[in-house]
């Protein structure tokens, strides 16, 4: 089991759960997808033993009780792997961050609006953060169309995993 105890996370059509070492094999198969590479890493190709221990090493990774990586699994087929999505901290900045990826074969569905959703009620109900931000590769379309329907408003421009990303913020809303 990872580092924290997330809450599983429930949705019409998405069942939310902790990332566990289970989900390697299809983690891996879907790093091995160019546009995965493309947008979410620094496009070197590495083989399978660096991916294995890279994703091993993302799973333990402690982020506090509160925050880490969920994988993402139909409803209907709990052991569909349909993608991840994220709450934790933005890699050298005070600010939380919502991140997401999806298999190919899982994209156009709203699967990543929905597990958003499912993520920003708990920042925001739960946790009761004030604000979430995400940084999205400026190429990425489909990343921006998601985080435009979750309310997100773009806000420049920020260095974050070594490349300019497009920065964006959500407030929530006031009570």
């Amino acid at each position: 089991m990872a580092g924290s105890a997330l809450p599983q996370l429930r949705t019409e059509r998405l069942r939310l759960r902790e990332r566990t070492e289970v989900d390697l094999p299809a983690l891996i198969d879907m790093e091995d997808e160019p546009q995965v590479v493309r947008f979410m890493s620094d496009g070197k190709p590495r083989n399978e033993e660096q991916k294995r221990e890279e994703l091993r090493r993302k799973i333990h990774r402690k982020f506090g009780e509160e925050f880490g990586y969920w994988s993402v699994f139909a409803a209907t087929d709990p052991y569909r792997f349909l993608g991840w999505v994220c709450l934790r901290p933005l890699l050298g900045y005070p600010e939380i961050e919502l991140g997401y990826c999806f298999a190919p074969e899982a994209r156009g569905h709203g699967y990543a609006t929905e597990a958003g959703q499912a993520c920003l009620g708990y920042a925001f109900n739960t946790l009761g953060l004030d604000e979430v931000v995400a940084v999205i590769h400026p190429e990425n379309r489909r990343s921006q169309s998601v985080i435009a329907k979750l309310g997100f408003t773009q806000h420049g421009e920020r260095l974050a995993y070594e490349r300019q990303l497009g920065f964006y913020r959500l407030k929530r809303a006031p009570v």
